[in-house]
C-alpha cells in the first residue's frame, strides 16, 4: 500500500469510498432533438461520485494534513 493512496487522500470518504475530488458526474439518456435547435430533452438523469478503494491513487492526491495547514 502507498502512502499517497485514496484512504490518506482528503477528497475520499470513508466508509463509502466516494471520491470528491471534482463534481458528480452527470449520466442519462436523451431524447432526440425535442426543443428545437440543439437542445435535447434529459431523461433517467443520475449523477454521482466516482468510488474508489482505499489501495487507490490517482494524479490529484492531496493528504488530509496538507488540507489543515501543516
Amino acid at each position: 500500500m502507498s502512502k499517497e493512496s485514496c484512504q490518506s487522500c482528503q477528497f475520499w470518504t470513508f466508509p463509502t469510498g466516494l471520491c470528491r475530488r471534482y463534481p458528480p458526474r452527470v449520466y442519462g439518456d436523451t431524447q432526440g432533438n425535442m426543443r428545437g435547435g440543439d437542445g435535447q430533452v434529459w431523461t433517467n438523469v443520475e449523477a454521482e461520485y466516482p468510488v474508489t478503494g482505499r489501495n487507490d491513487w490517482c494524479g490529484e492526491y492531496k493528504g488530509k494534513k496538507d488540507s489543515e495547514g501543516r
